[in-house]
């Protein structure tokens, strides 16, 4: 019965994810209620969202008005418009003086930056999240300028700068590349000059890292003599796999005449870890006999999520050639497709976890479209596919597999992690979440990787454990999130990717009802201090908003239905070793024994576990709810009536009889006593 579930289950995934795949095939159709609109750019999150970017009534040299119009189209297929109106913003277009260089003022917009200045502006978005961005700006060759924006609301934008300054005389920068990493923060490629004596030129390639936190560092990445022209083919990226970043460039020999001739060309692949050292550097590639396929000195090389490159060549328009490469650059098939690419190159058109590349079509009316192509660089039924990651095999929980509370046994559940290569644990999380519906969920655990809740099986397996209260919602959808740098490769500290939001998930059932039962009063602590004064005084003042507040948290942390739950009083003590204040509360039975709200006593041992566990849960981080304190706990008020009830009964039973014996020998011994 159990392989037949098994498979079953197994089964299901697999057509789910056919499903799915022949779905995100579908070409888009999209009409405009705008005219004139002219397309810019476009780009592709890591997650499958496509971005198009529009202008209206711009020609293609000046801006004509201070609207750009955004098209996000979600990897379900939902298509988001959005206005944005850049008047307040002074020189959100930069502006440049054409008379010093004409050429750099071919303005072009991308939604990534909104705008972009050949190659002295870059803007890249972090790697896990939209609501972060880092920009770079080359400035007179010798300064690199970031800045890094944090959207925290609507109407706060967060920024972050910094400048690089080359610390070597007589050097130049002519190239650079930004990129995003694993670990959180960000690093740019730099390609430089350097006079010397003799008329010798040096040409290097550095890596700069500007991480949270950790002062800037550079690292030396390759070095060539005079004579020789470094060119960046395509885009520095993350292999996803553990081996690092990689990056594919030319090394010209410029003593020759003919440049054009690719046999004059040296072709390198670096590989480089998030430390900065070299893992190994391929060249000669290429192979130049193939010389008919791509003119390498403008190839643009993109590493494939699940292993393998995507080629294309940038400098011919009508460019009939997509090749995909296996790991060794050996060709594993030719996309005889016709598509330009020139706006903004063949990286912003991969879908990578999908293993999908899309084309655009506009008529430049109101009617555009979106084709999608795959590229089967995977199998929809290997693991790596199903949880978007290259170096997970297995968990437990399987997606959408179904849970069995018991409504005794309070042991934590063990999750499980199977990866295809030994790793260590490292300083990210893995974030536990329940699903109100399909676009709203809640947190409900944070388990650090350094944490005790973390421990390695072998060196390929992570078990970590989950509270019972953390899952004890019948009936509802959990997700985990497994944040990137949660583990590193075991032998060079690199770290790996995550498990994004809504891949991994699963549900709970309860193995029998719950049983009812009564009421109860119970107290809570929180525990204050001189900085914390003035909420403490605020609390227990008349009317304060505050305990309507801490019963909304810890309503949302339990969670459990708000009627059920009365703030009844507080009690305020101060003294020299303490400031504290005892609030009692009652819990009330559910209304409806359903078996999805969990009894009394159910809900008074989660809140108990969740205040001992506070560190890990959604009550560290409330406003009034951190406050509690977790080595006092839920402590019950004794409700003397139900624990003694029977006793008492009993009692006044024998009570009863026992004077109805006195009275009646008392009328027996007595007769006239009636009378």
């Amino acid at each position: 019965m159990v392989v037949f579930n098994k498979t079953l289950q197994f089964l299901i995934i697999t057509f789910t994810l056919l499903l799915i795949t022949v779905f995100a095939q579908e070409p888009i159709t999209y009409n405009e209620n705008l005219y004139n609109l002219r397309f810019e750019g476009s780009d592709t999150y890591k997650d499958g969202t496509i971005i198009l970017l529009f202008t209206q009534g711009n020609n293609q040299t000046k801006f004509l008005d201070t609207k750009i119009h955004l098209r996000i189209i979600f990897v379900n297929r939902t298509i988001l418009p959005v206005e944005i109106d850049y008047s307040s913003i002074s020189d959100f277009i930069p502006q440049c003086n054409s008379s010093v260089n004409p050429l750099l003022c071919a303005t072009t917009l991308t939604p990534k930056a909104v705008y972009k200045l050949q190659n002295k502006y870059q803007v890249e978005p972090n790697l896990d999240s939209k609501q972060e961005f880092f920009i770079t700006e080359l400035y007179n060759a010798t300064t690199l300028v970031w800045r890094k924006f944090i959207v925290q609301n609507p109407n706060n934008l967060k920024e972050e700068n910094g400048i690089y300054n080359i610390s070597k005389d007589n050097t130049l920068i002519y190239s650079q590349n930004t990129f995003p990493l694993i670990e959180g923060g960000y690093a740019t490629i730099m390609f430089m000059q350097t006079a010397g004596p003799n008329n010798i030129t040096i040409h290097e390639i550095y890596v700069i890292y500007f991480r949270d936190n950790i002062s800037i560092k550079q690292h030396l990445l390759y070095s060539s003599i005079s004579g020789n022209t470094l060119n960046l083919a395509g885009d520095c990226k993350n292999s996803f796999d553990g081996s690092g970043n990689t990056f594919f460039f030319t090394d010209l020999d410029g003593s020759k005449p003919d440049i054009i001739n690719p046999q004059n060309y040296n072709y390198f692949r670096i590989h480089f870890l998030s430390n900065g050292a070299i893992s190994f550097v391929d060249t000669n590639y290429f192979d130049i006999r193939k010389a008919n396929f791509l003119d390498y000195s403008a190839m643009e090389i993109i590493p494939l999520f699940y292993g393998g490159y995507l080629g294309f060549n940038r400098l011919i328009p009508d460019n009939k050639l997509i090749i995909i490469y296996d790991d060794n650059i050996n060709i594993k098939q030719t996309l005889n497709l016709t598509y330009s690419f020139n706006k903004n190159g063949l990286n912003s058109f991969v879908m990578q976890k999908q293993s999908l590349l899309w084309f655009f079509n506009y008529d430049n009316i109101q009617t555009w479209n979106i084709n999608y192509y795959p590229l089967n660089s995977i199998d929809v039924t290997d693991s790596r596919y199903i949880y978007q990651n290259p170096t997970v095999s297995e968990t437990y929980p399987k997606i959408n597999e179904y849970i069995q509370i018991s409504g005794t046994n309070r042991n934590p559940f063990d999750f499980i992690i199977n990866y295809n290569k030994p790793i260590a644990l490292s300083s990210k999380n893995i974030i536990i979440y329940q699903y109100l519906d399909d676009n709203n969920a809640i947190l409900r655990q944070i388990i650090p990787g350094q944490s005790e809740l973390c421990q390695l099986i072998n060196d390929t397996t992570i078990s970590v454990k989950i509270f019972v209260s953390t899952l004890h919602q019948l009936n509802v959808k959990y997700g985990v999130k497994v944040e990137n740098n949660f583990v590193k490769t075991q032998f060079d500290d690199e770290p790996l990717l995550g498990i994004s939001e809504k891949i991994w998930t699963f549900n709970t059932s309860l193995e029998a009802l719950d049983k009812s039962t009564n009421q109860a009063t119970f107290t809570v602590r929180l525990n204050f201090d001189n900085k914390t004064i003035k909420i403490y005084n605020e609390i227990n003042s008349k009317d304060s908003p505050l305990l309507q507040q801490f019963k909304d948290e810890l309503v949302q942390a339990i969670p459990v239905d708000p009627k059920r739950l009365t703030i009844e009083k507080t009690l305020k003590i101060q003294n020299e070793n303490s400031i504290f204040v005892l609030i009692f509360i009652t819990i009330m039975p559910p209304y409806i024994n359903d078996g999805i709200e969990r009894s009394t006593n159910s809900v008074l041992k989660d809140l108990n576990e969740l205040i001992y566990q506070k560190k890990y849960n959604l009550l560290s981080s409330g406003d009034i709810t951190k406050f509690l304190d977790e080595n006092y706990g839920v402590q019950i008020i004794p409700n003397f009536w139900e624990k003694y009830k029977v006793m008492l009964i009993i009692f006044i039973i024998v009570l009863i009889i026992m004077s109805c014996i006195v009275i009646f020998f008392s009328f027996y011994k007595n007769p006239k006593f009636c009378n």
